[in-house]
């Protein structure tokens, strides 16, 4: 008796997992997810533990993420949002109960040349998934408030998000910690 072997392969949109940015169609989740990578491999060089993803402190970085998109205010407070005016308020509104939380905030742009933080302040299109996730990270950790944040052993979680204007190719970056010591 013959036997048949089928074998089914699933083919990923080279676009997206072939690591190019499409515009106007950005996977915001694949980029957090490289983000938070690269963050995780910051803290490794220093020998210091993944931060585990939580999904509670996600809903409070998304939030920020899409408030930052809408009103075009960059920075860490909704001024004109009382309830989640501060990232904390934001965590605990999503039932987040960390002792200790932070939050870091980035704005660069896809598609279009930038400043590059790794390239001596050379320019550089970040036309790429990894490609972009290593700037903004890299963004951060020349940025001593950030790197602090990132660099903190009390930050046990994280959430992540990634908001985008397709108008503008402006790409926001928003990484909320917690920690409970």
């Amino acid at each position: 008796m013959k036997q048949i072997i089928v074998i089914i392969a699933v083919i990923f949109p080279l676009a997206l997992y072939g690591q190019a940015i499409v515009e106007g169609d950005v996977n915001r989740e694949y980029l957090a997810d490289l983000l938070k990578e690269r963050v995780d491999s910051l803290r490794a060089e220093k020998g210091l533990h993944a931060l585990k993803r939580d999904k509670t402190l996600d809903k409070a970085a998304k939030n920020h993420a899409a408030y930052i998109i809408k009103t075009g205010s960059f920075g860490h407070f909704q001024e004109d949002n009382p309830k989640m005016r501060t990232p904390r308020q934001r965590i605990v509104h999503y039932g987040g109960d960390y002792r200790i939380t932070a939050e870091n905030v980035l704005q660069s742009f896809l598609l279009i040349p930038v400043m590059s933080f790794y390239d001596d302040l050379d320019y550089t299109k970040l036309d790429t998934y990894p490609k972009a996730a290593a700037e903004l990270a890299e963004g951060w950790s020349t940025s001593p408030g950030h790197y602090r944040n990132i660099m903190m052993d009390r930050f046990t979680h994280t959430g992540m998000a990634i908001s985008y204007d397709p108008k503008t190719n402006i790409v926001y970056a928003v990484q909320v910690f917690g920690g409970e010591e």
